[in-house]
């Protein structure tokens, strides 16, 4: 079946800047080594994608819908429809003892804050600094390579791909055991899930997204299973 609006879909993409070729976003660890742009703290495995929840740009998100399980399209997206043009009014020049002031020692190519702007260091001179704060792939022609690796059918399934991007971590489906009933599921953890950090937030994201993208459910519950650990010796 292609894919249509809503699915739950796992997709592996390679992102890459049309002009030079160069690839700022994967989902695949090989790439991103190749690339120089691997990062530790990231999961690299195919993502959950709801198809229209606006979760990738939307010109990704449109170029999935009629697509095959297996299938890979490559599509091209102006700076329209990507991160819009470059704006020659965001670049500003602004004294370095200002930037100071906020703690910021400015380096050529060195990204900051400011003012609540996210920019980029062009040159830094005697007394000034020049700092762009278009975002980076403003005024980039994007190439996505999209692979659509699994549609996911099975309730079960939405469910747990949907709390695996909520939890951010490295999980398999045998710690989080999963029981429908009628219109209800219950989430059982395993002791390893108890211990990621801020859990009780990403439990409360991960059931809001539950009742608004899955509408054959209106209880979620979680289970949570402490045993008494068993004794290392038995007496005799």
């Amino acid at each position: 079946m292609p894919v249509k609006k809503g699915d739950f879909i796992l997709l592996d993409f390679i992102a890459t800047i049309k002009d030079s070729g160069e690839v700022f976003d994967t989902t695949i660890e090989e790439r991103a080594k190749e690339a120089g742009i691997f990062r530790e703290d990231q999961i690299y495995e195919p993502m959950l994608v709801v198809v229209g929840q606006h979760w990738l740009l939307d010109a990704v998100e449109e170029a999935l819908v009629g697509m095959s399980e297996g299938e890979t399209k490559v599509i091209e997206i102006p700076p329209e429809r990507a991160f819009g043009p470059r704006d020659p009014n965001k670049v500003r020049l602004i004294p370095l003892r200002r930037l100071r002031r906020y703690g910021i020692e400015p380096e050529v190519g060195k990204t900051i804050e400011y003012e609540g702007q996210i920019g980029t260091i062009l040159w830094v001179g005697s007394g000034r600094v020049q700092v762009d704060f278009n975002h980076h792939l403003a005024g980039k022609t994007l190439v996505y390579e999209l692979t659509v690796r699994k549609i996911v059918e099975e309730l079960s399934d939405k469910l747990f791909y949907l709390f695996k991007k909520w939890l951010a971590q490295p999980i398999e489906q045998s710690d989080v055991q999963i029981v429908i009933e009628e219109d209800s599921a219950t989430l059982q953890l395993s002791p390893k899930v108890y211990n990621i950090p801020d859990l009780q937030r990403r439990k409360i994201g991960f059931v809001k997204d539950v009742l608004r993208l899955i509408p054959d459910l209106n209880e979620i519950r979680f289970l949570e299973v402490h045993k008494r650990p068993e004794s290392r010796s038995k007496q005799v």
